[in-house]
């Protein structure tokens, strides 16, 4: 179940999606945003590597019995990805925001030093979901309503997301030609 040509796709996108959003914000810098969301679900790799078989049983409980991703990793593994994400930046001396970003960005009310480059990591991952979602489903891209908070603070209008939108889906296309280079 578990796809690497998806996940890597994700990652980039996430990457690209953590980027734009900051824009300009003299609170994160983009170079970090963009590192903190390619590297943001590395857990996963990690375990799909070194414990195969305990990684394909936490995807045969997401995919088959529906379970939710977090909770079916733990139950598998003993601990979720954000949580492995996290115990490898510290073992490979990732600087801290890269750390808080793996560990946080499916809690990023829970972030400790670095809020701002975490939350835009969770908003992004969530987008790039949605996004991805609406492909499958024949749709536009639109921004759903998800994460009140982080939405208002990193997309606060429409006009915000219109930008985000076109920027998102010409680098998405970039992206998608760099990992067809691989295939």
């Amino acid at each position: 179940y578990f796809n690497r040509g998806e996940f890597w796709e994700h990652s980039l996108s996430v990457a690209v999606a953590s980027r734009q959003l900051v824009g300009k914000d003299p609170t994160v810098n983009p170079e970090e945003a963009h590192i903190a969301g390619l590297l943001h679900d590395i857990g996963k790799i990690v375990v799909d590597h070194g414990m195969p078989e305990k990684f394909a049983l936490a995807m045969k409980l997401i995919h088959e019995n529906g379970m939710e991703q977090l909770k079916a990793e733990k139950q598998a593994i003993g601990l979720s990805h954000d949580e492995i994400g996290a115990l490898v930046a510290v073992k490979w001396r990732f600087p801290d925001f890269i750390r808080e970003a793996l560990a946080y960005h499916h809690r990023p009310d829970q972030a400790e030093q670095y809020k701002a480059i975490v939350g835009v990591v969770a908003l992004a991952n969530e987008i790039v979901l949605a996004f991805k979602e609406q492909e499958r489903n024949g749709q536009d891209y639109n921004i759903p309503d998800i994460s009140p908070e982080l939405k208002s603070q990193w997309l606060p209008s429409p006009k915000h997301e219109e930008v985000f939108i076109t920027k998102y889906e010409a680098d998405v296309e970039r992206v998608r030609d760099i990992l067809r280079l691989f295939e």
